[in-house]
C-alpha cells in the first residue's frame, strides 16, 4: 500500500509500505528488524560536485532516514543519497537507518558508517611569466617564454592568430629558422589540472615582427682588364646593388690590398710588381647580418719601360769527376731577357733559361767551354766562356788495398793508360802476388759512357814492370782460359782504346774455367759494369781470386795455383754513403740444387754468394779500404745489404735476403782423430781450421723486420736458430746445410750449402810409447803398454811370439797370475784407419820372462789382500800375514791405481812416514833363513825420496836388529835395492821408513824377497 509523502521541512520523504495484509497477519505478531544487504560504501568527491551514497534492505515495508555524524538529514530518506553540489562541510561519517513497519509496529536496523571525503578542484593558473613581443632577422630565431602557476598541474598550448600550433606544448616557443609568414599575434594557453579537475589561462598576445636579411649583392658592372706602362697609373672600378649597405675589398692574386676597400681602385704610379689578376669582393649588410660577392678576374698588365740588357754575374767555370754533370748560370738585367746558350764548337744547347745544366759526362770529350747570349728587345750581350773539365775518377776507392801478411810478396802497379785525361792512377790498378804469379785483386770504377770503337787484342803481352811474371804460354794446353780480371771491353768503353789495351797483360789474368769465364762470370761483368752503372752511375769494382789451403793443383812449370773461387766487391756512392756488396763465386760451372745433386750455375744463382767483406778479405789476406776519405759506416764491411743492387740480387719483393757467410760455397771437409778416435779438427780447402765447421748466415728485411732464423744441418741433429755457429759432423758424407730467415708477416727464405765430410788418406802411425822388457815371478800380474797416433783411428793388436793374442785388442795388455808359460816376446800391430783406407805399424819387441820362485825362497808381490787405510792392521796376503803401520796395499798405475803409484803388476804398498812411523813387518817367521834381501822402491808421486831401512828378528819379533846401510831411491820407477843378510834359521823382517822426523812423506814398495838357504 502506498500513502502520500510525508512532508518534512524542505525534504520530501516518501513512505513505502509493503508487506502481506492485515487478514494474512497476526496483529500482534512480532515485527522482523530489516536486513542490509549493501551497505553504503565510502565516498571522495570533488568539492562543488556531486556525492552519493546508497543501501539495499530486505523487510515487509521499509523506510531510511540518512544521518552525518548521527543526527539526521532532513529529507534525506530514500534508499539512496544525492549531495550536489557537494561542499566541504558535508564532509563526515554518513550511517542510514533503516526501518521495516508491519501492522503500525515498526523495527529498525542502523547501518555501518560510511565516510564522505571532499578533495579540492583545479584552480585558474596565474601567469607569472608572460611572452613578449619580439622581432627577429629572416633565416635567424625568435623566442617566447612563459610561466605560470597552479595548485594542480601546469601544461601548455602556443597559439598564433588563435589557432594552436602543433606540438608547441612547452613553456618555451622557438621557431628557427624564422620565415616572413612566421610574423604575428601569439598566445599561450596555461592548463592547471588536478583531481579530474581543470582550470585554464590565456596569457595576453605577444608580437612577432620578421626582418629581412641581406642579400647577395649584384655586381652590375665588374672591373676590366688593362695594360698601362710602368710609371703611369691605373684604375679599377665595380658598380653594384644589395638590399643594405655596401662595403668592398679590393685583391691582388687572391690576396687582399690594406686599405684599398672603396668602390674604385686607383694605382699610382704602377710597379711592375703590381701586374697581375685583380678581383673586388663586394659586401650587403643589413640588420646585422652580411652577404659577399665577388667580381671576375681584371687582369693588369704592366709593360715595363725599356731597360739596357748587362750581364752582372758571368758563368764560371767547372771541373768534375765523370760521370758527374754540371750546371752554369748568368746573372743579367734587362727588360723580357731571353737566353741562347752554345758549346765551343758553336752548336746551341741547352734552353731559353739563365741556367745551363749538363747532365752527365764522359771521357771522350774531357774540356769543353759554354757561352750564353743574353737579348732584350733588339740589344744583346754574349757572356764570357766558362769552361768545362772532365777528370777520371780514381780506380780505388779508398786507397791501394793492403796485405795483412807484410811478408807476402806482394807488388801494386797501375794500367797503362797513354791518352787523356792521364792520371798517375791509371783506369784501373791490379795487386800482384809475385809467388803465386797471379793477381790477388784488380780494381776500376766503371760508369756510363759512350763506347769507344777499338778491337780487342789478340795477345796477351808480358808485364815488363813485374820480373818473372806469368806469360801467355803458361796457360797453353792447360785447359784454363786466361780470366781477364778487369774486364776489356768494358773498360775500353769507358776510358778508351789504351785502357781497354793494358787489361791484356798477364797481370791482370788467372787461370779460369772457360765455362765459367764465358758463361755465369761475364754476365755477372755485364751486370756490374753496364746495368748497374747505368742506374747508379759510378760503381767501383774490385775483383779476385780465392786461393783454398793447400793450393788446388797448380798449372804449368811455374806452379800458377788454380783459384778455388773469385770475388767481387761492388761499391757505389748515395746521398745517405757509401753502400758496398760482395759475391764470391765458386770456380765451377754448377751449383747445388734445392734438392738432390749439383746443376749447372746460372745468372738466377748469383744471389747464392752474396757475403760481406770481412768475409772476403778473411780468405784473401786483404785489407780493401784502408784510406777512405771520410769515415766509413760502422757495418759496412761486416753486414749484407743487397737491397736496392737490383732483381738479380734481390730475393724480394716480400722475401727475407738470406745470405750465407760460412761456408761460402758447396764445400768438403776433412775430419781428423785422435787416438781415442774423437774428432779432433776438421780441414777445409776454404782455409777454415778448427773442431767443428763454421756456419754464419745474415738475413735482411725486404721490407718487413726478421723475426726469425734457423740453420738445418742435413744430419738429423737439432736446428740452431742462432745466425752464427758451429756444427760437428761425426760421420762422413755429403750433407745439405740449408739456412732459413722468416718476416713478421711469414714469409720465408731459405738458402743451401752442400757440405761434404771426409777422411783423410791415412798416415802410417807412429809409437810414441813402446811395451818395455819385463823380468816377472809366476803368480805376479804383467802390463805391457804402447801408444801410437795416426790421422785417422788408431786400433791395436797384440801377439805373442808373432801370433795375435785373442781379444788383446787395447793400447794396454794385461796379464793376470802369469806363468812360466807367458814367457815370449811381444809385440803390437797399430792400424790407423781413415775412410776405407788403413795403414800398420808394429812396435818394438818387449821380452817377458816369468821366473819360478824356488823352495828355498820366498817372494810377496802383495797382490792379494785388502787394506785402504793408514791405520795399523794386519793383513793376509799370499804368504801369510804381515802387519802394515802407516802403510796401506794400492793399485798400480796400469791397474787404475793413482799415477803417483808405481807398483809392477796389479798392487803394491805405500809406506808413510808420520807417527809412529811407517812399517811393513812379517807376521811370520820364514824357517829356510836368509842370503839376502830384496825389494823394489820407487818415490811416491813427485814428493821428496826417503830412506828405507830393513830390520830382522829371530825371535819372533820380540827384538830388531838394523840391517845396513839404508837406501834412498830418487827415482819413480821402481828400482831394486838388495840387503847382506847371511841368517841360516829362522827369521822375520821388518821394512821401515828411516826419515829423522815424521815428514808423511810417502814410498812405493813392491816385490819382497829372500834368498833361503
Amino acid at each position: 500500500m502506498t500513502v502520500p509523502a510525508l512532508a518534512i521541512g524542505a525534504l520530501a520523504l516518501p513512505v513505502l509500505f509493503t508487506g502481506c495484509s492485515s487478514s494474512k497477519h497476526d496483529p500482534d505478531a512480532p515485527v522482523a528488524a530489516p536486513v542490509i544487504t549493501a551497505q553504503p560504501a565510502n565516498v571522495n568527491a570533488v568539492d562543488g560536485g556531486t556525492a552519493t551514497l546508497s543501501v539495499t534492505a530486505t523487510g515487509d515495508s521499509l523506510s531510511y532516514q540518512w544521518r552525518r555524524g548521527g543526527a539526521s538529514l532532513l529529507g534525506k530518506t530514500s534508499a539512496t543519497l544525492t549531495l550536489n553540489p557537494v561542499a566541504t562541510t558535508d564532509a563526515g561519517s554518513y550511517t542510514v537507518v533503516v526501518t521495516n513497519t508491519v501492522n503500525g509496529r515498526t523495527a529498525t536496523t542502523t547501518s555501518a558508517a560510511a565516510v564522505l571525503s571532499i578533495v579540492a578542484k583545479a584552480e585558474a593558473p596565474v601567469f607569472t611569466t608572460s611572452p613578449a613581443a619580439a622581432s627577429a632577422v629572416e633565416g635567424g630565431s625568435a623566442t617566447f617564454n612563459a610561466l605560470a602557476t597552479g595548485n594542480g598541474t601546469v601544461t601548455y598550448q602556443w597559439l598564433k592568430g588563435g589557432t594552436a600550433l602543433v606540438n608547441q606544448t612547452g613553456a618555451a616557443l622557438t621557431i628557427s629558422p624564422v620565415t616572413a609568414a612566421d610574423a604575428g599575434s601569439y598566445t599561450v594557453t596555461a592548463t592547471n589540472t588536478l583531481n579530474g579537475t581543470t582550470a585554464a589561462t590565456t596569457s595576453a598576445a605577444a608580437v612577432l615582427t620578421v626582418l629581412p636579411a641581406a642579400t647577395v649583392p649584384v655586381i652590375g658592372t665588374a672591373p676590366a682588364a688593362q695594360t698601362v706602362l710602368e710609371g703611369d697609373s691605373a684604375t679599377f672600378t665595380v658598380a653594384a646593388t644589395g638590399n643594405g649597405a655596401l662595403s668592398y675589398q679590393w685583391l691582388l692574386g687572391g690576396v687582399p690590398i690594406s686599405g684599398k676597400t672603396n668602390a674604385a681602385l686607383t694605382l699610382s704610379p704602377v710597379l711592375l710588381t703590381d701586374a697581375g689578376d685583380y678581383t673586388v669582393t663586394v659586401t650587403n649588410t643589413l640588420n646585422g647580418t652580411t652577404a659577399t660577392a665577388t667580381s671576375a678576374a681584371a687582369t693588369l698588365t704592366v709593360t715595363p719601360k725599356p731597360v739596357a740588357v748587362s750581364i752582372t754575374a758571368q758563368p764560371q767555370p767547372a771541373v768534375v769527376t765523370a760521370p758527374a754533370g754540371a750546371t752554369f748560370s748568368v746573372t743579367a738585367t734587362g727588360n723580357n731577357l731571353s737566353y741562347a746558350w752554345k758549346d765551343g764548337s758553336g752548336a746551341a744547347v741547352g734552353t731559353d733559361s739563365p741556367t745551363l745544366t749538363v747532365a752527365a759526362t764522359d771521357l771522350h770529350t774531357v774540356s769543353n767551354s759554354y757561352t750564353v747570349t743574353v737579348t732584350s728587345g733588339s740589344t744583346h750581350v754574349v757572356s764570357d766562356a766558362a769552361t768545362l773539365t772532365v777528370s777520371a775518377p780514381k780506380p780505388v776507392y779508398a786507397g791501394d788495398p793492403t796485405v795483412t801478411d807484410t811478408t807476402r810478396p806482394y807488388t801494386v802497379v797501375s794500367s797503362f793508360l797513354t791518352t787523356a785525361p792521364a792520371d798517375p792512377s791509371g783506369s784501373f790498378r791490379v795487386g800482384y802476388d809475385t809467388a803465386k804469379l797471379s793477381p790477388v785483386w784488380s780494381s776500376a770504377c766503371f760508369f756510363p759512357s759512350a763506347p769507344w770503337t777499338f778491337a780487342r787484342p789478340s795477345d796477351y803481352p808480358t808485364d815488363p814492370r813485374i820480373a818473372g811474371s806469368a806469360i801467355s804460354s803458361d796457360y797453353s794446353g792447360t785447359g784454363y782460359s786466361r780470366g781477364h780480371q778487369t774486364q776489356f771491353a768494358n773498360l775500353r768503353d769507358v776510358y778508351g782504346p789504351d785502357a781497354g789495351a793494358s787489361t791484356m797483360y798477364m797481370t791482370n789474368m788467372c787461370p779460369q774455367v772457360q765455362a765459367l769465364n764465358g758463361g755465369v762470370w761475364g754476365d755477372l761483368e755485364t751486370l756490374t759494369t753496364q746495368t748497374l752503372t747505368a742506374a747508379f752511375g759510378r760503381v767501383w769494382i774490385y775483383t779476385g781470386p780465392i786461393f783454398s789451403t793447400p793450393l788446388v793443383a797448380p798449372i804449368s812449370a811455374k806452379n800458377i795455383p788454380i783459384a778455388t773461387a773469385f770475388y767481387k766487391i761492388l761499391v757505389r756512392e748515395t746521398p745517405a754513403g757509401p753502400k758496398v756488396l760482395a759475391l764470391i763465386v765458386p770456380h765451377s760451372t754448377t751449383v747445388s740444387g734445392t734438392a738432390g745433386p749439383a746443376v749447372t750455375m746460372v745468372d738466377a744463382d748469383l744471389w747464392k754468394f752474396a757475403t760481406t767483406v770481412d768475409r772476403v778479405q778473411e780468405l784473401t789476406g786483404l785489407n780493401f779500404f784502408p784510406a777512405p776519405a771520410s769515415p766509413l759506416p760502422a757495418t759496412f764491411t761486416s753486414v749484407v745489404d743487397v737491397t736496392g743492387w737490383g732483381n738479380t740480387l734481390e730475393q724480394g719483393p716480400n722475401r727475407p735476403n738470406v745470405h750465407i757467410i760460412k761456408p761460402s760455397w758447396d764445400s768438403t771437409f776433412t775430419h781428423v782423430h785422435n787416438t781415442t778416435n774423437a774428432v779432433t779438427t776438421i780441414a777445409t780447402s776454404n782455409a777454415m781450421v778448427g773442431d767443428a765447421v763454421p756456419f754464419e748466415g745474415q738475413a735482411t728485411a725486404d721490407p718487413d723486420a726478421i723475426t726469425g732464423t734457423t740453420w738445418n744441418f742435413g744430419d738429423g741433429s737439432a736446428t740452431v736458430t742462432t745466425p752464427s755457429t758451429t756444427h760437428v759432423f761425426t760421420t762422413a758424407g755429403s750433407y745439405t746445410a740449408s739456412f732459413t730467415a722468416t718476416d713478421a708477416l711469414g714469409h720465408t727464405s731459405t738458402l743451401s750449402r752442400v757440405v761434404t765430410i771426409t777422411s783423410p788418406t791415412p798416415t802410417t802411425p807412429t809409437f810414441t810409447t813402446q811395451p818395455q822388457t819385463q823380468t816377472v815371478f809366476a803368480g805376479n800380474a804383467v802390463f805391457l803398454s804402447a801408444a801410437a797416433t795416426g790421422n785417422g783411428t788408431v786400433t791395436y793388436q797384440w801377439q805373442k811370439d808373432s801370433v795375435d793374442i785373442p781379444g788383446a785388442t787395447a793400447a794396454t795388455l794385461k796379464l793376470t797370475s802369469v806363468t812360466t808359460a807367458n814367457s815370449g816376446t811381444y809385440t803390437v800391430i797399430a792400424t790407423n784407419t781413415s775412410g776405407s783406407s788403413a795403414l800398420t805399424a808394429t812396435s818394438n819387441s818387449a821380452v817377458l820372462t816369468v821366473n819360478a820362485v824356488p823352495a828355498k825362497d820366498m817372494y810377496e808381490g802383495f797382490e792379494t789382500g785388502a787394506k785402504t787405510s793408514y791405520t795399523s792392521g794386519v793383513v793376509a796376503l799370499g804368504t801369510g800375514s804381515w802387519t802394515l803401520t802407516d802403510a796401506l796395499l794400492a793399485s798400480s798405475t796400469a791397474n787404475g791405481g793413482s799415477t803417483s803409484d808405481h807398483f809392477l803388476g796389479l798392487a803394491g804398498v805405500r809406506l808413510r812416514n808420520s807417527a809412529p812411523g811407517g812399517k811393513i813387518t812379517m807376521g811370520f817367521d820364514w824357517a829356510l833363513g836368509a842370503q839376502s834381501v830384496s825389494v823394489k822402491v820407487a818415490k811416491y808421486g813427485s814428493e821428496a825420496p826417503g830412506p828405507i831401512g830393513l830390520f830382522s828378528s829371530v825371535d819372533g819379533g820380540t827384538t830388531w836388529v838394523h840391517v845396513l846401510p839404508d837406501a834412498t831411491i830418487t827415482s819413480t820407477t821402481p828400482t831394486t835395492v838388495t840387503w847382506t843378510v847371511g841368517i841360516a834359521g829362522s827369521v822375520r823382517f821388518e821394512l821401515r821408513r828411516m826419515d829423522a822426523t815424521n815428514n808423511t812423506l810417502r814410498s812405493c814398495i813392491d816385490d819382497f824377497y829372500i834368498v833361503g838357504y
